[in-house]
């Protein structure tokens, strides 16, 4: 078995993968300042010495604004860009620690089609949880146009640095997120923070460009359509927040907090917004603080702090370099190189966990593959962490399918597909291995002809024999000559052995041309060490360029330290551990630990080519324009021009366009309890995607009710079925359900129309409730709604995010609430209208 080692490793060479695992940033915090900030800057870029002196305003800037809206507890102290290879007439330094473009915290590359040159931030995880990068492009980093539509650039930065550090999120209505809401006297009110920043709610003519105040929809009580709040340019002195609402405000310096001694800028609880939703309410300040930059007064303010100004150096890319461990000595120097490990011990140890330090210390990673001869994860695993990682996804290599087949004795057959799509076809490769004989092999194009190590076909594709066997190495490849015919692929296996044959099948493909934007898996887990009875989170970003890749099958195979493998389907759903539907990144949990050990990932992917939604991202809010305390609206003098599309449609190049996808996911240590199997150790998950709003009052008893959406969990985190929910409401505070959740008044099962609470739907799916509240005041108009789920043997899910709904036209003391459990939440996209004013 071990001897087949060395042959599969010999068969790599000249082969690179494209399938990234997004690694944690290396930048860390102390005495205040931050260190090892990489800014990285696409091979696709041309050299430019305009850009890198603009990089460096861009992070001096940024840096005093940190340090300003941190209420001075951090700056950038270090900072490094890191230029391409291809770049070689400046003067540059060496990139010797293990700096690359894959571990940058931000990137400068080509425009995201949904933002435009709008900086945003990629952001997977929950409230609290880091992003993976910060994209900024050339133009937006050089042209002095784009500060008209976000404002300052380092306050820009500091809004996407909180996004990318702290995780967390946008306090204005981005998009899925309304404009207005009702406040607790029925008055609409602009979704921001905080509630006390003064402007007006206008509405524009595009045609004459001519802006009057928004009407009231009598209906609604909200703003008409195109109604948007435009912050005045001035706002009062005691006003300073928040750069996570309204970043380009020039007033506007620092986060809403949750301290009542400042009123003017505390956290708008009421607004509907993405960092109540997923946040439960805590003030974007709130979550800052309880980061490890500032955890247990880390980073305390420091007053003496005068110069803020980065130390900035420029290094170059070095060609990639790995070192391949094969034995583990008391010392080792890698010297500028990638030491890469995989561990094919599936247990752990010292020496182990000294090489996985190594590993990720010099900007690799770390694996763990089965050497059975049946699992090709070592092929898969050393195919990954041969990628570049600088970038360029037109010199790398996907890979395109993977298959482990048994056969047993003379005879034995098995067969297989393979989808070529259209963004690939080039340097095709078919790789079989085997452990005993040559077998059988014939493969077919989607046009019908035949490659075959055996003999000659009736059906003989052109440039027949294409296949390179070699016995020795246990191995055949068969390289498509040209561009690979886009569609299906087929392939067989047949076994000459006289006993069980283990095969490997093995296909990669590289970008048809320079010009198409092929479509890549990279994969993403949120911790990589954990070590007590608590999920690991499994995403995995698919796309064709910076475009999502929506309605994928997206499955993650596990293989546990027994090579027991799980098939967990990843889900886009924007519940769960999914926060954002419709974006191109497939989440889920994982739970099923059987022991202590090391756990494989790889991500399976299958689907069409057909993009619509909107990208995974955080950018930073729009300013339409300046208006003044008299009145006076001046229009942001770029118009339109360049207000990002956060919804991207793109269809295929017709038929034929189904593709497959395989990455290698990394893997990651469970070093908790035993879980024996039946224990029930795992809640129902929280609800994150709970919304209210108030609909037709003839719909019940001619009374009025309130339709609240969310997403059904499930027994153990997202599978199998809750036992029942307990909904909890009041008419006090929002925060009250947060913080005491049993202190809201419960609906009971008597309080219920239609549905059952005692006996949800299973996980993932929808159901309907319709209740009865029958204790409201006179004055009450507000009402707070929260869920949390239990299993079986009363284990509950965190309380859900808070929904609030606005009760208009009702009789007091008498309501009917409709609680509707979707399968999924709704996306919708918020305009951003141009206000100009016209003398």
């Amino acid at each position: 078995m071990k001897n087949l080692i060395p042959i599969r490793l010999a068969l790599l060479l000249g082969v690179a993968l494209y399938g990234r695992v997004y690694c944690s940033s290396r930048a860390t915090l102390r005495n205040n300042g931050y260190d090892e900030v990489v800014i990285a800057i696409n091979p696709s870029m041309p050299e430019d010495p305009a850009l890198i002196e603009s990089l460096k305003v861009m992070i001096s800037e940024s840096s005093r604004s940190l340090f300003e809206a941190t209420k001075h507890r951090a700056f950038f102290r270090s900072v490094k860009i890191l230029v391409p290879e291809s770049w070689t007439n400046g003067t540059y330094s060496a990139a010797t620690q293990g700096e690359s473009y894959s571990l940058a915290d931000i990137i400068v590359a080509q425009e995201n089609p949904s933002f435009g040159h709008f900086p945003y931030t990629l952001q997977y995880g929950a409230c609290g949880q880091p992003g993976q990068y910060i994209h900024v492009t050339p133009d937006y980093v050089t042209s002095p146009v784009y500060v008209s539509d976000t404002g300052d650039r380092g306050k820009v930065m500091v809004h996407e640095w909180a996004h990318l550090r702290w995780g967390v999120f946008d306090e204005g209505p981005t998009a899925g997120y309304p404009e207005f809401y009702l406040d607790r006297d029925n008055v609409a009110t602009a979704t921001r923070c905080p509630a006390t920043m003064e402007g007006q709610n206008i509405i524009v003519d595009y045609e004459t460009f001519n802006y009057k105040n928004c009407e009231i929809d009598p209906t609604t009580l909200l703003p008409e359509a195109g109604c948007q709040f435009a912050p005045y340019g001035t706002q009062p002195d005691e006003l300073s927040a928040s750069i996570m609402s309204h970043q380009y405000v020039n007033d506007i310096v620092s986060f809403c907090h949750s301290n009542n001694s400042d009123p003017a800028n505390i956290h708008n609880q009421l607004a509907p917004n993405e960092q109540n939703r997923l946040c439960n309410l805590r003030s974007t300040w709130d979550v800052i603080l309880e980061s490890a930059d500032f955890r247990d007064n880390n980073n305390p303010p420091n007053e003496s702090i005068v110069d803020t100004t980065p130390t900035i150096s420029v290094v170059r890319t070095l060609p990639t370099r790995f070192v391949l461990v094969m034995d583990v000595s008391g010392s080792m120097a890698i010297n500028g190189a990638r030491l890469c490990t995989v561990f094919l011990d599936l247990t752990s140890s010292s020496a182990n966990q000294i090489m996985t330090n190594l590993s990720i210390e010099s900007g690799c990673s770390w694996f763990v593959a089965s050497s059975s001869t049946q699992s090709n994860e070592i092929l898969s695993n050393f195919l990954l962490l041969s990628q570049s990682g600088d970038g360029n996804d037109v010199d790398e290599t996907v890979q395109v399918h993977t298959a482990s087949i048994s056969l047993t004795g003379p005879g034995a057959q098995a067969t297989g597909s393979v989808q070529i799509d259209s963004t690939i076809g080039e340097h095709t490769l078919f790789l079989f291995t085997w452990t005993s004989n040559e077998p059988d092999i014939t493969i077919a194009s989607p046009t019908g002809c035949e490659f075959t190590n055996v003999g000659s076909s009736l059906n003989a594709c052109p440039d027949q024999p294409i296949h390179e066997c070699d016995a020795a190495q246990r191995s055949c490849k068969f390289t498509i000559p040209g561009t690979a015919t886009t569609g299906q692929w087929t392939y067989s296996v047949t076994s000459t052995a006289p006993v069980t044959e283990d095969l490997t099948v093995t296909v990669t493909s590289r970008p048809k041309n320079d010009s198409v934007s092929v479509l890549t898996v990279e994969s993403y887990l949120a911790a990589t060490d954990i070590t007590t009875v608590e999920p690991a989170l499994v995403y995995a970003k698919v796309s064709n360029g910076f475009n999502p890749v929506l309605g994928a099958n997206v499955t993650a195979v596990i293989t546990d330290p027994s090579n027991t493998e799980t098939y967990l389907q990843l889900l886009d759903n924007g519940a769960g551990a999914d926060i954002r539907q419709n974006d191109g990144i497939y989440s889920r949990y994982f739970y099923q630990f059987s022991s202590p050990g090391r756990y494989s990932l790889r991500i399976l992917v299958s689907g069409s080519l057909l993009i619509t939604g909107h990208s995974a991202g955080s950018p930073a809010a729009f300013n339409p324009g300046t208006l003044y305390a008299n009145g006076t609206f001046v229009a942001n003098p770029n118009g339109l021009s360049n207000i990002p599309n956060v919804t991207v449609s793109i269809a295929s190049n017709g038929t034929g366009d189904e593709f497959n996808r395989v990455s290698s996911g990394g893997s990651f240590s469970y070093t908790g309890p035993t879980i024996t199997a039946g224990t029930d150790v795992f809640g129902p998950n929280q609800i994150t995607d709970l919304s209210a709003t108030q609909t037709n009052a003839s719909v019940v008893q001619n009374s009025s009710f309130i339709q609240i959406s969310f997403t059904a969990p499930g027994d153990d985190l997202d599978v199998g079925y809750a036992s029942y929910y307990s909904i909890r409401y009041t008419n006090e505070s929002s925060s009250l359900l947060r913080d005491n959740f049993d202190s809201g008044t419960a609906v009971n099962q008597q309080d219920v129309v239609q549905g059952n609470i005692t006996s949800p739907q299973v996980a993932l799916s929808g159901e309907t409730f319709v209740i009865r509240i029958s204790d409201l005041g006179e004055n009450d108009t507000q009402i707070f709604v929260a869920i949390t789920a239990f299993d079986d043997i009363g284990q509950s899910s965190r309380v859900s995010n808070i929904a609030s709904v606005t009760v208009v036209g009702t009789n007091p003391g008498k309501i009917a609430v409709s609680l509707t459990v979707l399968g999924a939440s709704s996306v919708c996209t918020s305009s951003i209208s141009l206000c100009r004013h016209k003398e």
